[in-house]
C-alpha cells in the first residue's frame, strides 16, 4: 500500500477529515471565483474610464491637428505628436497615417514608414483597437482627419480624409492596479480561509466529533457490560436523538435482565423443592424398604 492509499484511508476513516476537506475545498473555489470576479470587474471599470479618457484627448489632439492643417502649417504636426506622449502616462507612441496607410509621422522612430493598418478605410469613425504587435498591453485609438469640401452636384459639403490619426495607449496601470487589487485581496481570502477553516474544525468538535466520541465510549462502557451508563446528554439534534434512542434500549435490555433473573431464580426455587422432595421420597422409600425386607 503506497502513501497515497494510507492517506486517502486515514482522511476517509475520519468524520473530521470527511467533513472539513469537502469544506475546505468549497471555501477555497468561492474565495477564488469572488477574487477573480473582483479583480475583473475593478479593473473593468479603471480600464473603462481611462478609454474614455483616451478617446476624448484623441479627439482634442485631431481637432488640434485639423486646425493646423487648416492654418498651412504641416510642418508643426510632427512638432506636435512628439509633444503628446509627455502629458498623458498611458500614451506611448502618436502617430499619422497617410490615405495610403503608411505613417508619415510619429512620436516613435520605429514606427515611421511602416503600415499599421491593412484596412484604414474600416476607421470612419473613432475606433479603439488592440494595438498590433501589443500582446495585449497595448490598445490604439484611430480618428479619422476629415476635411470638409463643398460639392455643387452633392449641393453641400462632404468629407475626404486627410489622413488618420493613431495613438497607442498602455495598459500597464489598469495591469498593474489589477495585479495589486489580486494580491490585496488573495491575502485577505487567504486570512478569511484560514479563520473559516479554523471556525469549521472548533464548531465540528464541539458539536459533532466530541459528542459522537462521548457517545461511543458509552457503547463500549454498554458492550463490557455497564448498562447503566446514560449517554443522553440533553441535545436536541440527532446526535441527541441518537443517545436517547441507546439509553432507551439500554433501559429494556436491563428490564429484560430483570426478567430473565427473576423467571431463573423462581426455576431455582422450584428445582430445589423437586430436590427437597425427591430426597425426601428417597428417605421414605429407605425406611419402607427396610422393615419389609
Amino acid at each position: 500500500m503506497n502513501l497515497l492509499e494510507r492517506v486517502y484511508r486515514r482522511l476517509d476513516s475520519s468524520t473530521r477529515a470527511r467533513i472539513l476537506v469537502p469544506t475546505a475545498l468549497l471555501f477555497a473555489v468561492t474565495l477564488a471565483v469572488m477574487t477573480a470576479a473582483a479583480v475583473h470587474m475593478y479593473g473593468s471599470d479603471i480600464e473603462r474610464g481611462r478609454r474614455e479618457r483616451a478617446e476624448v484627448f484623441t479627439g482634442m489632439v485631431a481637432s488640434g491637428i485639423s486646425n493646423i492643417m487648416l492654418a498651412g502649417r504641416p510642418q508643426q504636426v510632427p512638432i506636435l505628436l512628439e509633444t503628446l506622449p509627455g502629458h498623458g502616462s498611458d500614451l506611448v507612441a502618436a502617430s499619422l497615417v497617410s490615405p495610403s496607410g503608411n505613417v508619415s509621422a510619429s512620436s516613435s522612430p520605429r514606427l515611421l514608414g511602416t503600415i499599421p493598418w491593412r484596412d484604414l478605410q474600416g476607421f470612419e469613425r473613432q475606433t479603439v483597437v488592440s494595438s498590433p504587435g501589443g500582446n495585449g498591453t497595448e490598445y490604439a485609438v484611430i480618428q479619422p482627419l476629415v476635411n470638409g469640401e463643398y460639392c455643387a452636384r452633392c449641393h453641400g459639403t462632404q468629407s475626404r480624409v486627410n489622413g488618420w490619426l493613431d495613438l497607442r495607449f498602455t495598459r500597464a496601470p489598469v495591469l498593474v492596479a489589477q495585479a495589486q487589487l489580486a494580491r490585496t485581496l488573495g491575502l485577505s481570502a487567504a486570512m478569511a480561509f484560514f479563520v473559516l477553516i479554523t471556525i469549521s474544525l472548533w464548531l465540528l468538535g464541539r458539536e459533532s466529533v466530541a459528542p459522537l466520541q462521548r457517545l461511543v465510549a458509552a457503547m463500549r462502557r454498554a458492550e463490557a457490560g455497564d448498562l447503566n451508563v446514560r449517554a443522553d446528554e440533553g441535545r436536541p439534534d440527532e446526535i441527541g436523538v441518537a443517545a436517547r434512542g441507546f439509553d432507551a434500549t439500554l433501559a429494556a435490555l436491563r428490564r429484560s435482565q430483570a426478567e430473565l433473573e427473576a423467571f431463573y431464580r423462581e426455576r431455582m426455587v422450584r428445582a430445589d423443592r423437586f430436590a427437597a422432595v425427591g430426597e425426601i421420597a428417597t428417605g421414605l422409600a429407605h425406611e419402607i424398604k427396610n422393615p419389609l425386607a
